[in-house]
């Protein structure tokens, strides 16, 4: 029998804090603000494996104003695994 050891690995990571004026009032705002993602044509999009630029063009399409995207970068979070 072996015996699996366990590997710690520490990284950075960034992460954005913003005060927010109570969070039921914050909550009203955000969903106010966000609308509701079109479920059933992402889940269309995902079935079909379409191409990236089609679930962008869907979420511009749906939201009522301006669309951004934020990604982050892998590696910074999955460096360990060896494929920036």
């Amino acid at each position: 029998m072996t015996t699996a050891t366990a590997d710690e690995t520490t990284f950075t990571a960034r992460r954005l804090t913003v005060a927010v004026p109570g969070v039921r009032e914050f909550q009203r705002n955000y969903e106010a603000a966000v609308p509701d993602a079109p479920a059933d044509k992402i889940a269309e999009l995902v079935q079909r494996r379409a191409p990236w630029a089609e679930m962008e063009a869907l979420i511009e399409a749906s939201a009522p104003y301006a669309a951004w995207f934020s990604v982050d970068q892998p590696s910074t979070q999955f460096g360990s695994l060896g494929n920036p």
